[in-house]
């Protein structure tokens, strides 16, 4: 998981606990902002599976200045179960 997900802006995940803050404003609980930075991580661990499955699908060579997951020796087309388990 450190391979494909460290490295990102992390914008969509950030994203939500920003936009849970922007709805309840002075509102915020703790449980709530936990529960947004949970949904958070969980948003950003689904789009690293879609781009390792995009990878493998358009055969790419590099993301985030590093070689694709698919393209470390020793993994090739066993990346897909790399996707699946993010």
């Amino acid at each position: 998981m450190d391979y494909s997900i460290l490295g990102g802006k992390m914008n969509k995940g950030l994203s939500v606990l920003d936009t849970v803050k922007l709805i309840k404003g002075e509102n915020m609980t703790n449980d709530l902002q936990n529960k947004a930075i949970i949904l958070g991580w969980c948003i950003k661990w689904l789009q690293d599976f879609f781009l390792v499955a995009d990878d493998i699908m358009e055969d790419s060579h590099m993301r985030r200045d590093k070689p694709v997951r698919l393209k470390n020796e020793n993994v090739g087309m066993m990346a897909i179960n790399d996707s699946s388990l993010i």
